[in-house]
């Protein structure tokens, strides 16, 4: 299914599996088997906001059918990620949820365990942003995850995918598919793909006259900044001296006199500019004197690395506390430990107006900065792309780029953000940060009003994906070691030696990806070597 953002792809997925499922002429099923959806996102915070915005409508389902008498079926709504606590992930094995919505590794490691029998009963998978996983390794790894599930089910489950920003839809729709044919027990495709258009207002802004000479644009100081020294009483001389006047930076030209410090940066444009961009877009000015206000509006500011997103978040509040009027202490007063960014470049503000988000944060940072920004009690994100993908995060009506986008599709999704509803207008601030970056940017954002995505290429045989999993399926049973073939479900008695063997010689391949057969097992698909050794030379309870 491919469709603009904010068109409801994600709830037009899902309504025809839980319209199945609120059903109550339908048998109850076991408990274990309970488990119908399986939703697959990319990234933890896009899986954690699917699983709050699914409420909504099943409490809406609830309340319709409570009006018109009718009862329907109970459906809850489970969460596996990286985030999981250890006692949620034990009761899904005997307790699972109707629907569950994880991440390709979390879906992985529950296929391995022992909690693959929850997973007996699914009838869909829904596998969201499928272009960010089609061409990687990473979506590699989640096909074959795919088959193993089919091999677990009665019948091959049905899936759907969604994307807003794929090409070409065919190659990925094949993807989606499997590589078996429908005659080998494979499935067929129908890409469903509207006509729709999304209306993009991209601004490519430079905050400086010149990118070549930056030391020739000195920096506004915004009234009430509180820039230089304070003005010292009637009456009081003066005892500063000449270590007052702001020394010169290195590399300025000679007479660039007192009063006057050359920035040689283009940071400090670039920041001043984002806070104008914030006040103006959420109204912060009357948001910060109410003690329990709402932001009506709210800015996400993406930038390319995590550093770069702390360091921003960082200044970003110091600039609004000296418009404001506070004090701000010198950078490296506060110690490393104690503020966010890194150590010496933050002066250690309180998050008052943006704060940052990306993967390597706690959980409870990152859920505290989504329900804030989703509330609209938080004027401005900086993040990664860790908020990049589908995420609904309420009323976003700008947001900024530093930097030029990765690719146009990421830039598309990043600029997705602002406006998520149906026939609202995206608009988005792209600022360039050397003269390097201004053509890049350019042509990004010219692409992107074109709609010209970059081709989506899917992997073909990726031998290190097929390596690391089928190394981890080998077993010491009945006096030999057996070793299950990914695709297939099938098991190769590939050795009777009572050694273990070891990831790197026995493995059990697609002979398209290494057809060699060994001494020790005829199969074109099997790779078992000669010599197998464990890590102590020994079998699982061999004596010492």
């Amino acid at each position: 299914m491919v469709a603009p953002t904010g068109s409801g792809k994600t709830l037009a997925a899902f309504l025809w599996s839980i319209d199945r499922l609120v059903r109550a002429s339908d048998d109850e099923p076991e408990p274990a088997r309970r488990c119908r959806i399986v939703y697959v996102s990319p990234l933890k915070a896009l899986a954690a906001d699917v699983e709050r915005n699914l409420r909504s409508p099943l409490t809406g389902i609830r309340q319709a059918a409570a009006r018109r008498g009718e009862a329907v079926r109970e459906v809850r709504v489970g969460l596996r990620t990286g985030d999981t606590p250890a006692r949620e992930r034990r009761t899904f094995a005997t307790a699972p949820p109707d629907v569950l919505v994880t991440t390709p590794e979390s879906l992985f490691l529950v296929l391995t365990s022992g909690a693959r029998e929850g997973l007996a009963g699914v009838e869909t998978i829904i596998v969201d942003e499928i272009h960010a996983l089609a061409g990687t390794k990473r979506g590699a790894h989640l096909a074959v995850t795919l088959e193993r599930l089919d091999a677990l089910l009665d019948r091959p489950a049905q899936r759907v995918g969604l994307s807003a920003t794929v090409r070409p839809v065919d190659a990925v729709a094949a993807f989606l598919a499997g590589a078996r044919s429908p005659a080998d027990g494979g499935r067929d495709v129908v890409v469903v793909q509207p006509p729709a258009t999304k209306r993009l207002r991209i601004d490519v802004e430079v905050p400086v006259p010149d990118l070549a000479d930056l030391r020739a644009t000195p920096l506004a100081v915004p009234a009430g900044a509180g820039g230089g020294l304070p003005p010292l009483p009637d009456g009081e001389p003066d005892l500063s001296g000449p270590a007052a006047v702001p020394l010169p930076l290195p590399g300025d030209a000679a007479g660039s006199g007192p009063g006057r410090s050359p920035r040689s940066s283009i940071w400090p444009h670039v920041e001043e500019r984002i806070v104008d961009l914030v006040a103006a877009d959420t109204g912060a000015d009357e948001v910060a004197h109410q003690a329990a206000g709402r932001v009506q509006r709210s800015t996400l500011v993406f930038t390319n690395s995590r550093r770069g997103a702390e360091r921003l978040t960082a200044r970003l509040n110091e600039l609004w506390a000296e418009r404001q009027g506070e004090d701000v202490l010198d950078p490296g007063t506060i110690r490393a430990a104690q503020v966010q960014a890194q150590s010496g470049a933050s002066a250690g503000i309180e998050p008052v107006v943006a704060r940052a988000h990306h993967g390597s944060m706690s959980r409870a940072e990152r859920t505290r900065t989504e329900t804030e920004l989703k509330e609209g009690r938080l004027p401005a994100v900086v993040a990664t792309s860790s908020l990049e993908l589908g995420i609904d995060m309420g009323a976003i009506d700008l947001v900024v780029q530093v930097g030029s986008p990765p690719s146009v599709a990421s830039g598309l999704q990043r600029l997705g953000r602002a406006g998520h509803q149906v026939g609202a207008e995206s608009h988005g601030v792209i600022f360039p940060t050397f003269r390097g970056d201004l053509v890049p940017a350019t042509v990004v954002a010219q692409r992107m009003l074109a709609g010209e995505i970059e081709q989506v290429h899917v992997l073909r045989n990726p031998s290190t994906c097929s390596r690391s999993r089928s190394s981890r399926w080998s077993r010491w049973t009945s006096g030999r070691w057996t070793t299950w073939r990914p695709w297939s479900g099938a098991r190769c008695r590939s050795s009777s030696s009572p050694t273990a063997p070891s990831p790197r010689s026995s493995t059990c391949w697609p002979a398209a990806t290494r057809a060699r057969s060994s001494p020790s097992c005829g199969r074109a698909w099997c790779g078992t070597a000669r010599r197998a050794r464990s890590p102590r030379g020994r079998a699982p309870g061999a004596s010492r």
